[in-house]
């Protein structure tokens, strides 16, 4: 075989392990897009008729996309006259973007901030409906940065239960009859793995205040999880509890092989047209 057919041979193998690595390069930043809703369809909201033990349930409850608010037409929040106060449950930061910083494993993990949701407890009269069920929707985009290409797409729902005390002695199957109940299933969080340009990733969205923790047997029963377990907070009377979330990329460190190796493949190419440049000189 000839020098200069080896040379070019030589040259494609290296340049093509050279674009198979690149095609493998970690994206250091990503632009994301979040957006988190009650979910407005018919169904999906569900109050009750008041609290037990009262007469039939009167006010009127409010959904959106961003409130789910109950109790007295026209009333406010935190108002110190039951008969004219809402409680409610507002998402506070309902769409985001940004960008976030892609991770390595077991370096320190870079977040940014996400969505936000707020429950507001006021005390307000027996005789108004209450909230008992709810679908939170969340959907997380990722992009290229400065791109607008769209790499994943994430949408999960989850089944909201909620509990309004009656503020009534011995009323409470767990002895919190001056605390209002949220709860879930399963902690508001989500974890992701994709692979793009043949390097994988994990998407984590997690709550971060602390507020969502596992609820004792005899609050999930009260919920509506009878034998099992759920998660979710309570918030006091005439009080309020903010639920923030943030987002993080990670992947694994990148293989310093793959580098050593694509830095030599680089040198041979010079080596090659050293040569070559040597040879048409004699």
């Amino acid at each position: 075989m000839k020098r200069g057919t080896i040379s070019k041979l030589l040259t494609t193998g290296v340049l093509a392990f050279a674009v198979s690595a690149s095609q493998a390069a970690v994206v250091n930043s990503w632009d994301i897009v979040l957006d988190m809703q009650w979910n407005i369809n018919p169904g999906s909201t569900i109050f009750d008729a008041g609290i037990p033990g009262y007469s039939t349930g009167l006010g009127s409850p409010y959904v959106s996309a961003t409130e789910i608010s109950w109790g007295a037409t026209n009333g406010s929040f935190f108002n110190s006259n039951p008969d004219r106060a809402r409680s409610g449950l507002l998402i506070t930061r309902p769409h985001v973007t940004g960008s976030v910083t892609t991770s390595f494993e077991g370096q320190e993990v870079y977040t940014t901030s996400a969505n936000m949701f707020t429950h507001l407890n006021s005390a307000i009269a027996g005789n108004f409906k209450t909230l008992e069920r709810a679908t939170l929707d969340l959907t997380v985009q990722l992009l290229l940065p400065g791109t607008g290409d769209k790499v994943q797409n994430i949408t999960k729902s989850f089944d909201v239960h909620f509990y309004e005390t009656p503020n009534v002695p011995g009323q409470c199957a767990w002895g919190l009859c001056e605390d209002d109940v949220f709860a879930v299933i399963a902690g508001i969080d989500l974890t992701s793995t994709f692979t793009y340009g043949g390097q994988q990733y994990t998407l984590n969205y997690f709550e971060t205040t602390g507020q969502i923790k596992e609820l004792s047997n005899a609050a999930c029963n009260a919920m509506g999880f009878a034998g099992g377990s759920c998660y979710g907070f309570t918030t006091m009377e005439n009080n309020r509890t903010d639920v923030m979330f943030n987002l993080s990329i990670t992947t694994a460190v990148p293989e310093p092989e793959a580098y050593a190796m694509l830095l030599a493949g680089l040198g041979m190419i010079g080596v090659v047209a050293r040569r070559r440049r040597n040879a048409i000189r004699r």
